[in-house]
């Protein structure tokens, strides 16, 4: 099992455009909660659910919360072909850039599509306040979760169960690695090192993992 093959499963699964949407905002929205990438998320809701929103869908699907108390507007894009153009971001692109909820401004902005953009799409994102962190299909392969796992626990509690808030916990993740006996050396050696001196150099030979 890798992403390609669960967002496949959405497309099978799903009657409509509308309903392969949402399945894929879930998607995001654990992938968001779970990757080690973004440790500085302490929780992820869809814009309907989130407390703070006001009327209606205004081209944000997700919003997160970093434990530094900041939020992030997240508009999620599953398209089976074509690229995403100028016109499909610029609603998501203005209301996360000014509109105020309750005080709550976005600090950040991420957009996840399963596609590409467009030259102007890409241009429209570039070099904005806040910033659009931009993230496509081929980086969900993350080797931190087990893609068969998730998909089980995924299927069973939201798309088999219908529970839209459904969490898929930690248990997914793969076992983090371990240094080996050479690189354990290496690391009390630095460590040794650094009593004595402020800097030092750690030699060791190419694919030995520094």
């Amino acid at each position: 099992m890798n992403v390609s093959k669960i967002l496949e499963n959405f497309r099978e699964m799903s009657p409509s455009k509308r309903e392969q949407g949402k399945l894929f905002e879930k998607f995001c929205r654990e992938w968001l909660r779970l990757s080690p990438e973004y440790r500085d998320v302490k929780d992820v809701w869809l814009w309907g659910d989130w407390k703070y929103r006001t009327g209606a869908d205004v081209g944000i699907d997700l919003v997160a919360e970093t434990f530094a108390g900041e939020f992030w507007g997240i508009q999620c894009k599953f398209y089976a072909e074509g690229s995403v153009d100028k016109a499909g971001v610029d609603s998501f692109l203005a209301t996360g850039s000014g509109k105020d909820f309750g005080g709550i401004k976005f600090s950040r902005l991420l957009l996840f599509t399963t596609t590409s953009l467009t030259k102007n799409a890409m241009e429209a994102i570039e070099d904005r306040t806040p910033p659009v962190t931009l993230i496509r299909v081929d980086h969900w392969d993350d080797v931190a979760i087990d893609w068969d796992r998730f998909w089980s626990e995924f299927d069973k509690k939201i798309v088999s169960g219908g529970d839209t808030d459904a969490r898929i916990g930690a248990e997914v993740l793969r076992p983090k690695k371990e240094l080996r006996d050479h690189q354990k050396a290496a690391l009390e050696a630095v460590r040794k090192g650094f009593q004595t001196a402020d800097r030092g150099k750690l030699v060791m030979a190419c694919g030995t993992g520094k």
